[in-house]
């Protein structure tokens, strides 16, 4: 059994097990959670080749924009995954010493996009606020990655975008934010109602074989947070998603003509309320 560690005062006035009175590395004190059981958190560290299959429980076949559903080892999920333009014939995203790699297989122009617990269905995550309804809780996406020649990507965004069909370019989405390293510059990329994207370089940069992580955050009322590497960017105006919209976490990987794998180190995926243990929002 898991030892419990001391509780503070507030802690013990609210009761039961907290995230903070769990010794790290004994049980899992961010996923114990209701949540956890109906797919709204997911945790995965890279490791252990996923299975893959068809949204229709055939094999996989790899078919360009065709939805895959990727098993993730462990208390890993379902990572769906849609191949851009696949013609490497790689059916599920190959999994090394090194980690998952999300650009499926290594032809420029050819990549991958996921949009984790899916679009449709028991398992998928969104935010989904009406106009004057109940806010509902917030959520993160959490990717540390390591690049091995920065070159070889011509996007590799992290973010949040609206739960519409799957678009083949990134910047084909009605609304969308996301932080995308695109050749070693990581920019800031937000899209609403169908305009153009608009592009800020937050004067980051990511060098071959470093390893870094990128956080999305958007919170119930569908304002948005970028983090790299723990620390906010905050370059460029706030950014909010329109009421009655449907939001997903997705990530978007395309090789340019150098290529590159880009491997998973951990991915997280959950409420704020999971992320900051009660829900607090850290604004910046």
């Amino acid at each position: 059994m898991a030892s419990i560690g001391a509780r503070t005062a507030a802690e013990q006035a609210l009761g039961g097990v907290t995230r903070r009175s769990i010794r790290d590395g004994e049980i899992m004190g961010r996923a114990l959670h209701d949540d956890v059981a109906s797919g709204a958190h997911m945790l995965y560290k890279g490791k252990g080749q996923p299975l893959g299959f068809l949204a229709t429980g055939a094999l996989a076949t790899g078919a360009t924009g065709v939805e895959h559903i990727a098993a993730l080892p462990g208390m890993g999920g379902f990572l769906h995954y849609f191949p851009i333009v696949n013609g490497g014939g790689v059916l599920v995203p190959p999994a090394n010493a090194s980690g998952l790699d999300l650009m499926l297989s290594a032809v420029d122009d050819e990549g991958c996009q996921y949009v984790p617990g899916g679009l449709l269905g028991p398992w998928r995550m969104t935010v989904e606020r009406t106009a004057g309804g109940t806010v509902p809780k917030g959520l993160f996406i959490r990717l540390r990655a390591i690049i091995t020649d920065v070159s070889g990507s011509d996007d590799f965004a992290v973010g949040f975008r609206k739960a519409e069909a799957v678009q083949a370019a990134i910047d084909g989405y009605d609304e969308m934010a996301v932080l995308n390293v695109i050749s070693g510059n990581v920019t800031r990329e937000t899209i609403l109602n169908g305009g153009a994207a608009a592009v800020v370089d937050t004067l980051l940069n990511w060098a071959d074989t470093e390893e870094h992580e990128i956080e999305m955050q958007v919170d119930g009322k569908g304002r948005v947070r970028f983090l790299f590497d723990g620390e906010s960017a905050p370059v460029g105006a706030a950014f909010q998603f329109d009421d009655n919209e449907v939001i997903v976490p997705f990530i978007y990987a395309l090789n340019a003509a150098d290529l590159t794998p880009v491997h998973v180190v951990e991915l997280e995926v959950g409420t704020l309320e999971q992320r900051y243990n009660r829900g607090v929002y850290p604004r910046s």
